[in-house]
């Protein structure tokens, strides 16, 4: 019955009530079929059911597997158009208690914190770790993978002008540029997806103005791609500590 409904909403005899009443019932169809697909499958729901316990694991496998399931749930969110944003944290805070998988050798490595250190101590002050440098890439190696499952999801989702992945933005970054410092200052960011060509992609930019100023405006830059705007409408740009530079990063734009 859909093409005939559309074929009689493209009649001119048809009346202006009566083109509504139709596009209401075709909204209500549309409605039904995203309530009844958006939905984790069975066997989907039975496996992240099963991963309860694994939660607050401070095995890297496990924890890297529950963030995939948690990536997976939040993509048919925001798909289904539960929601238009989702944050999701992997690791507690600096991340002093799991242990990393060495893909290279099947045995788990000190955990994150002292790799990110550099030594076994939360400070400067254990013994180094030897090739801390390279067991601390394997780590991010890994989370680059997690972070690839991601944007996958997204790919796989069509729209009517490109998949999910197209039309938004997805951000991964760490809260510590260094590990003893625990420094905020020059972290990097990954941008993927272009929030319906606002951004440039396929880049790797190091943004003038310095690292104490960009953080806010990279935020600033975040919101505006999203659709975010000033009271007045404008793009947003003053978001974050008043007492920085405001306005937004140029040279993430397209």
């Amino acid at each position: 019955m859909r093409g005939q409904l559309r074929d009689l909403l493209g009649s001119p005899k048809l009346a202006s009530k009566d083109r509504e009443r139709l596009d209401l019932h075709l909204t209500s169809i549309r409605d039904l079929e995203l309530a009844l697909t958006c939905s984790l499958r069975d066997d989907a729901a039975k496996v992240l059911e099963g991963e309860a316990q694994g939660f607050d694991s401070t095995n890297g496998d496990e924890v890297l597997r529950n963030a995939r399931l948690h990536l997976d749930v939040a993509v048919l969110a925001v798909a289904c158009g539960h929601t238009r944003s989702v944050a999701l944290q992997i690791g507690n805070g600096n991340d002093a208690s799991t242990r990393y998988v060495d893909p290279d050798t099947g045995s788990q490595m000190e955990n994150y914190h002292y790799i990110s250190h550099r030594r076994l101590s939360h400070d400067s002050s254990g013994a180094v770790i030897a090739n801390a440098d390279l067991l601390h890439h394997k780590i991010d190696r890994q989370f680059a993978k997690t972070f690839a499952h991601l944007l996958d999801r997204l790919a796989s989702y069509p729209t009517p002008t490109g998949t999910l992945l197209d039309q938004g933005l997805s951000v991964w970054y760490n809260d510590n540029a260094n590990g003893p410092a625990h420094s905020h200052k020059n972290v990097p960011f990954v941008l993927a997806g272009s929030a319906s060509g606002f951004l440039k992609q396929g880049l790797y930019i190091t943004a003038s103005g310095g690292r104490e100023i960009n953080h806010s405006k990279l935020l600033n830059t975040i919101g505006s791609a999203v659709g975010v705007r000033t009271a007045a409408g404008e793009m947003l740009e003053d978001f974050g500590d008043p007492s920085m530079p405001r306005g937004l990063l140029p040279e993430l734009m397209a």
